[in-house]
């Protein structure tokens, strides 16, 4: 008795296996085989992929099954070069006698997939996954979020491209693919890129108007989806009349022309993408707030956690209206971009990107203060009396002036992200600039004595 289940489907020479079976279980011998007919839903109709619409996704989907007819082109392909009277005649010519024939038919709707879960699934484990087959562009994949960005896609499966300046080799350089250049530079941009072709480009560089031109034109229509990583600033420097009301995506002014180059020219990137959608690719707008984490180079965060680790009392500027936040987990960014990438959800849309908590400046410093396990004292003083004070004429802080929280509800709904827990991410990132940073000391800390004794000549 032989059996086999789902075998032959991968073998091209089916005859030859035939004759084999027969040999083997000589005259009385019985054979039970088990094999799925491919061949009813084939050939796809264009917009099909795997049995979802895909219409949607049109250009992408098109490279991803070029990449799969390279592997393995449909008209040799084992899988789909049979149906069920073939192994009738096969085991006929082999030399069985009685056969008898069980068909199945099973036909219903495609069920609803995570697209996550989706893209690490193969067709058959000969080929790779739909991860696999895709090909990522990152410009930027090592730095504070790029790094964890490409970590994520790697770890799904992704193949994955890098435009960097080499200057630093993440514990993942073996496993990219490596373009070696200046994304400010146009003319290397365009030599290394030329003919390329990637299904995803996510771009953590693009500032100002003139990158993302750059990158229309050198791709030229040969990407299938292109996501930008803008910032929450693009709100920041004409938004305080809406104090402590949520900014939604639709309310930037991408024409506003303000005091803050960062914010400027995030704003002209993001304006390049939208004049140019009717025919641009596909493309996904993210805007973190501030984004936190381990390793964070900013020294933002290190500015509180320095102050507060002293164990001395901190001062902190009281504004009027409060400053008040909604910073972001640095992994969570990560996985917002990585959820978007081929997304047919996240086309032509801006996401802000937050975390749940809202906090004041204040409960921000205590904060730091819990996750090291004791109590800080907060001095809370005008900005305006803090810089008259000896030695802190020009003082300024992180976060100070903040007055606006990013609605989430978007991105939440679109790709199904959930951020982390506050109480789960902040104590791992001060305890790593506790016992891992080491940097030199955070902006101004020279002159801590100076707040320190502004601080107690108020609290006395």
């Amino acid at each position: 008795m032989v059996t086999t289940r789902s075998v032959l489907i991968y073998v091209s020479a089916k005859q030859r296996a035939f004759n084999e079976f027969y040999r083997v279980v000589k005259p009385n011998g019985r054979l039970s085989i088990f094999e799925p007919i491919n061949r009813f839903g084939f050939p796809e109709l264009p917009h099909m992929f795997w049995g979802y619409d895909v219409t949607s996704v049109m250009k992408i989907a098109q490279k991803v099954k070029a990449v799969y007819r390279g592997l393995q082109p449909p008209d040799t392909d084992p899988m789909l070069d049979f149906h069920e009277r073939d192994m009738i005649t096969c085991a006929e010519h082999a030399g069985f006698k009685e056969i008898h024939l069980e068909l199945q038919a099973e036909i219903k709707a495609s069920e609803e997939c995570d697209w996550n879960a989706f893209l690490r699934t193969a067709g058959n484990p000969k080929i790779p996954t739909l991860g696999e087959a895709m090909r990522v562009l990152v410009v930027g994949g090592t730095g504070f979020i790029g790094g964890r960005i490409v970590r994520k896609l790697l770890e799904r499966g992704d193949s994955v491209t890098l435009l960097t300046r080499g200057r630093v080799r993440p514990a993942f350089w073996g496993q990219i693919e490596a373009l070696v250049g200046d994304r400010r530079d146009k003319a290397r941009f365009n030599q290394l890129v030329r003919g390329r072709q990637f299904d995803v480009v996510i771009d953590n560089l693009a500032y100002g108007r003139s990158m993302v031109e750059s990158a229309i034109q050198a791709f030229d229509g040969r990407i299938g989806h292109y996501l930008l990583c803008s910032s929450g600033a693009v709100y920041r420097d004409y938004m305080d009349w809406r104090r402590y009301r949520l900014v939604y995506e639709n309310e930037v002014d991408l024409t506003y022309e303000g005091d803050l180059a960062y914010a400027e020219g995030k704003r002209e990137a993001e304006h390049v993408l939208w004049a140019s959608a009717a025919a641009h690719v596909p493309f996904t707008i993210l805007r973190p707030s501030v984004v936190e984490g381990p390793e964070d180079p900013s020294g933002r965060t290190w500015f509180w956690v320095q102050r507060v680790a002293d164990g001395q009392e901190v001062l902190v500027p009281q504004t009027v209206p409060v400053s008040i936040f909604r910073h972001v987990f640095v992994d969570d960014v990560a996985e917002a971009f990585v959820r978007a990438v081929g997304n047919s959800a996240a086309f032509f849309k801006a996401y802000n990107l937050a975390g749940e908590e809202i906090l004041a400046l204040p409960d921000y410093v205590r904060a730091i203060a819990a996750a090291m396990g004791f109590e800080v004292k907060v001095v809370l003083a005008r900005l305006e009396w803090i810089r008259q004070q000896p030695g802190l004429s020009n003082f300024s802080a992180p976060f100070v002036g903040e007055r606006f929280i990013q609605d989430i509800a978007a991105v939440k709904c679109d790709l199904r992200l959930s951020f982390t827990p506050m109480g789960n991410w902040f104590p791992q990132t001060v305890s790593w600039f506790l016992h891992e940073y080491r940097g030199k000391d955070s902006v101004r800390y020279e002159r801590r004595v100076a707040e320190v004794t502004a601080a107690r000549g108020i609290s006395s």
